[in-house]
């Protein structure tokens, strides 16, 4: 059984993108930026500054040493 296992994670890894392999084995460390958004329509003002910001800040750390490993959306409501 041994043997098929790792013929199957040296085929995941060819096929792979060598940063993302890690990841999928738990195996690299890094930070995790969560972002909690409003989408109530009454914050559409809101919803995109929030957008507009999001992206600055994905921008502004992409490729540096600041760059999160893992991206998190949790949007909420009111359901009333």
């Amino acid at each position: 059984m041994l043997s098929c296992e790792v013929h199957i994670f040296k085929h995941f890894f060819l096929f792979t993108d060598l940063r993302r392999f890690p990841i999928y084995l738990s195996l690299q460390v890094g930070t995790t930026l969560a972002f909690a958004v409003d989408t109530t329509g009454s914050m559409a003002g809101e919803i995109q500054a929030t957008k507009d910001q999001t992206i600055n800040i994905i921008n502004s750390t992409r490729n540096t040493a600041d760059q999160p490993l893992v991206y998190v959306l949790s949007p909420f409501n009111d359901p009333g």
